[in-house]
């Protein structure tokens, strides 16, 4: 096992475990004496895919190697892109078809109130 200072490690660049570059370390975040993440300034490439922020914090048990390099789970990112799309799409189409249900069911109630309205004037 080799140990590195963290001095060492800072502006190291970082690439997820699929290999696509993902930006460089700017700092770690310690809790008591344990490194529990990693600021990690990401590059141009990526701040489209994480909402346009410029750095994102990943817990250090995303970290699959730390050498010449560092190498980050890709499961360690924000979600984001097709995959949210596609989510947003869902949860759009489930609101539309309860706004549906409910509407079919206003009409219902209307056209059953309409009924008993006939029925009772005629008796």
């Amino acid at each position: 096992m080799i140990v590195k200072k963290i001095s060492e490690v800072l502006g190291t660049k970082v690439y997820t475990d699929s290999g696509d570059f993902f930006g460089e370390i700017e700092e770690v975040n310690l809790h008591e004496n344990r490194i529990d993440g990693w600021r990690i300034k990401v590059g141009n490439s990526v701040t489209s895919l994480i909402g346009g922020a410029r750095g994102v914090i990943i817990p250090h048990q995303f970290v699959r190697a730390v050498n010449d390099i560092f190498i980050i789970s890709k499961s360690a990112l924000p979600s984001s892109g097709p995959e949210m799309e596609d989510l947003d799409k869902q949860s759009f189409l489930a609101i539309i078809s309860k706004l549906i249900q409910l509407l079919l069911l206003l009409l219902l109630l209307f056209l059953l109130g309409q009924l008993i309205q006939k029925i009772l004037f005629i008796t």
